[in-house]
């Protein structure tokens, strides 16, 4: 089992990315970040450009020098659902809990996954019934996440519950327990309410408003109202009521002071509190809550959460010998078709240009003949001839400009790659583009050109370069460099 310490808990929105991970026996005792996501990469939690999104996660973590090993991935509220269930011992026949549950997916659960995957705790165990709390997500979704985390190099993925994660930040600052306890999240545009009973969650809603600022929380206000209504009369018929509210501010939007005075002109018959996640370490380093919102996921369980540390989904992955299998069936089939298609032909057409070249050769040399024959040979002038033997000269001194590029390329370091080059003989430049994953080792490439060949008083066979390089990024991974040569 990993440890917490080599654990990137992470948190994704549809416009932002954010981390945190501890960190064992090192100078920093932790790292934290965020990365902003386009419209259009995540669509209410579902990835709709892989490889986008993929490219936001490697830069983050790049920028941050960490490696995405192991994951903590905690689950956005839109894309997960909670329902209690009771189960008659003599209706499992036999059969696990979760052959239960599978069966009653259709029947006595519905719900709006194509393909949904679940995972329980037990609540609680008689002679009679068991009650389970069923956590539901769409397994696809989940798969596509998993498939971008595998290309990072993670070796362990976990999923973790944002509303197990703030009941847990909760209780470790020693809040009071109660058994009817109301926890309201506002998150973006979001309002998420759910309610546990006994510590756990009975009741779940989303609420996404596009109501301007006053307007948003007079909605927050008729909305708790008619939640806390409903949970008592509909669901514990008048005998049990909210005791207490718990609101955690996730929002980038609302500021801390508003929210504050609000909630004293419009719950000010409630009991209720801020929770605040302002750990003095943590603010220090970033100013987003999707940030804190992965903090919280890294924080120990407290005991009565024990259970509640991760999500035990269990998801259909394909295992990564068998990719590896098939990319090699697929690349073998590749090979055998290209030498089917496109080797033989070309090999038959080759031998097919070699004797035609042959034989253009042999009349080449014929029309040539002829002609010496028919032509009478003008002798060279002493002018002509030593035009001649000046212009051979001057060509003799020349440089071989070709061997620059070869010196240049050996200045490379090992992860730069030369893609390209160009040779302007009348401006004496030379233009190439080389590319690596690393800017450093890019400029440090350049550097050690100029270092190398550069021009110190005069030139020489070695040193010909007569200024300063100069690049520009043409892509993320590539650079144009101009050489000037004497």
């Amino acid at each position: 089992m990993f440890t917490r310490q080599n654990e990137i808990s992470l948190f994704i929105t549809d416009h932002r990315i954010g981390f945190y991970v501890q960190q064992e026996n090192a100078i920093e005792p932790f790292k934290s970040g965020h990365v902003d996501l386009e419209p259009g990469i995540l669509d209410n939690g579902n990835i709709t450009e892989p490889e986008l999104l993929f490219k936001k996660l490697q830069y983050l973590f790049k920028q941050h020098k960490i490696k995405a090993r192991y994951i903590n991935f905690v689950l956005h509220d839109q894309n997960i659902l909670m329902r209690d269930l009771s189960i008659q011992k003599e209706d499992l026949d036999k059969k696990t809990i979760d052959q239960y549950i599978l069966e009653q997916i259709g029947k006595s659960i519905h719900l709006p996954f194509e393909t949904p995957i679940t995972a329980h705790y037990k609540i609680s165990e008689d002679d009679q019934m068991i009650k389970v709390l069923i956590v539901i997500a769409n397994e696809d979704l989940l798969n596509d996440y998993v498939d971008v985390f595998d290309r990072l190099g993670a070796k362990n993925t976990r999923f973790n519950l944002p509303a197990a994660d703030l009941y847990n930040y909760y209780l470790t600052k020693g809040n009071r327990h109660y058994d009817h306890l109301m926890m309201v999240t506002l998150h973006e545009r979001m309002i998420m309410i759910k309610i546990l009973q006994h510590g756990f969650p009975v009741f779940s809603m989303i609420e996404d408003s596009e109501e301007s600022s006053n307007q948003y929380y007079d909605m927050m206000e008729s909305l708790i109202e008619r939640v806390i209504n409903y949970y008592k009369f509909n669901i514990n018929k008048g005998t049990a009521t909210v005791e207490h509210i718990a609101f955690f501010n996730l929002s980038e939007d609302i500021p801390k002071k508003i929210l504050s005075d609000k909630l004293a002109i419009k719950f000010k018959n409630h009991s209720y509190q801020m929770v605040d996640i302002d750990e003095p370490n943590l603010a220090s380093y970033h100013t987003s809550k999707v940030v804190e919102m992965a903090y919280l996921g890294s924080i120990p369980r407290v005991s009565e959460l024990e259970s509640f540390k991760n999500v035990p989904f269990k998801l259909d992955r394909v295992h990564k010998l068998n990719v590896w299998f098939g990319y090699l069936n697929v690349l073998t089939f590749a090979l055998f078709t290209t030498i089917l298609l496109i080797y033989i032909p070309f090999a038959t057409m080759r031998e097919d240009i070699v004797n035609q070249t042959h034989l253009n050769n042999i009349l080449s040399a014929q029309i040539e003949s002829i002609l010496m024959d028919m032509i009478p040979e003008n002798p060279i002038n002493a002018e002509e001839n030593i035009h001649s033997e000046t212009y051979d000269f001057l060509i003799e001194q020349e440089p071989f400009i070709l061997d620059y590029v070869l010196w240049m390329e050996n200045q490379l370091s090992p992860s730069v790659v030369l893609m390209n080059y160009t040779i302007n003989r009348s401006d004496q430049t030379i233009t190439m583009v080389i590319t690596s994953d690393s800017l450093y080792d890019m400029n440090d490439s350049v550097l050690s050109i100029y270092e190398a060949h550069g021009i110190i008083d005069v030139v020489t066979e070695s040193r010909f370069i007569t200024d300063t390089p100069s690049s520009v990024m043409i892509d993320d991974y590539m650079m144009e460099v101009t050489i000037h040569y004497a």
